[in-house]
């Protein structure tokens, strides 16, 4: 695991009116519906198909994989991607364990240790030997041992994949299902985010530190400094995820100073999220409490969404959701998505029944 159309139906007051109604006429039968295929997306054909996951039959190469070496050059020629899939679930089978099958991982194990990536061992069976690791290049600090039950093994390993720190995460699973072997493989494709958020005081306390009037340079700084800890701990450039920290620490003045600089923040590289919903400084620009504040909320997410915050953090998902979806047809992203014409719930001015 390398990491319906209704028929409408017309009240009728007395029941005598059906006495005098005329008979209804036969209809022909009516003709089979014609299929009709749907609109070709040759874009979002061309999207999937672009997937690494998927070789169509008749193409010259296949799809180019990430892939960590085996340190084998036979092995590697015989791998696709040229080792170890990365993001993925490889499955090495062997009649019986023990029989020297890590052997065929310990030079990527060491290539990952060194470069300060966590491997996982859930449940071997047998204890790993720290002697030969080590002698195999294996960095024993970024080495980690799970002994868990046999009902757990399962889930252990989903977890650790989930949670994006690690660099390899090794199983052994004698009587795993396909159901489980899915929810692996995702897990290994999906991995976690890290997210860093600035505040310089303990949770749940109400602290504003003197910035010395420059609050953007701690900001700024103290994220620098964050993803280099987590690069250090093992975790992917691409899983760290930057919150600049509104109101955590900061008076409302200082907090719309750092709302102000996001361009300084996009240049640190990674994607921003804002938990902006309800905040204390959207109270301090309206007056209104906590409970009131979902027109400056959607005010601020709107803003946010132009200033490139790729993640918003809210209490009020649905209302969120149709800002940025009116939004996105406004701006031109998007387009008027199929409606039902018929349905006069939609309508300011209703039809005359």
């Amino acid at each position: 695991m390398f990491t319906n159309t209704a028929e409408a139906v017309a009240s009728v007051a007395d029941p005598s009116d059906f006495i005098q109604a005329p008979p209804i006429a036969k209809r022909a039968p009516a003709s089979p519906p014609v299929p009709v295929r749907p609109p070709r997306n040759d874009e979002a054909l061309a999207e999937v198909l672009r997937h690494p996951g998927i070789w169509r039959r008749g193409t010259a190469s296949r799809p180019k994989i990430d892939a960590e070496p085996t340190g084998n050059a036979n092995l590697d020629a015989r791998l696709p991607g040229g080792g170890w899939p990365r993001g993925a679930l490889s499955e090495i089978l062997i009649e019986n364990d023990g029989i020297g099958e890590c052997s065929l991982l310990l030079p990527a194990l060491a290539s990952l240790t060194q470069a300060g990536r966590r491997v996982v061992f859930v449940a071997p069976p047998y204890i790993p030997y720290p002697p030969a690791l080590a002698a195999a290049g294996i960095d024993l600090a970024h080495v980690i041992h799970i002994d868990a039950a046999d009902a757990d093994t399962h889930w252990t390993a989903e977890q650790c994949l989930r949670a994006g720190c690690c660099g390899a995460v090794l199983n052994w699973l004698p009587s795993a299902d396909y159901r489980q072997l899915r929810r692996l493989q995702l897990a290994a494709e999906s991995g976690a985010a890290l997210v860093l958020m600035h505040t310089r005081a303990e949770p749940k306390q109400a602290s504003f530190p003197d910035y010395e009037g420059d609050v953007v340079s701690d900001v700024e700084r103290f994220l620098r400094e964050r993803m280099a800890q987590a690069r250090a701990a093992g975790v992917a450039e691409e899983q760290l995820v930057l919150d600049p920290g509104p109101d955590f620490a900061k008076t409302p003045q200082e907090t719309v100073a750092v709302l102000r600089a996001l361009p300084r923040l996009h240049a640190l590289g990674r994607p921003l999220l804002l938990a902006i919903s309800r905040k204390y400084f959207l109270g301090a620009i309206t007056g209104r409490p906590p409970a009131e504040r979902l027109a400056s909320t959607l005010a601020a997410a709107a803003w946010a969404v132009d200033a490139g915050a790729a993640i918003l953090r809210v209490h009020d998902v649905a209302e969120a959701r149709d800002l940025l979806a009116v939004k996105a047809v406004l701006d031109g992203r998007d387009e008027v998505p199929d409606f039902d014409a018929m349905d006069e719930e939609l309508k300011w001015i209703r039809a005359d029944r």
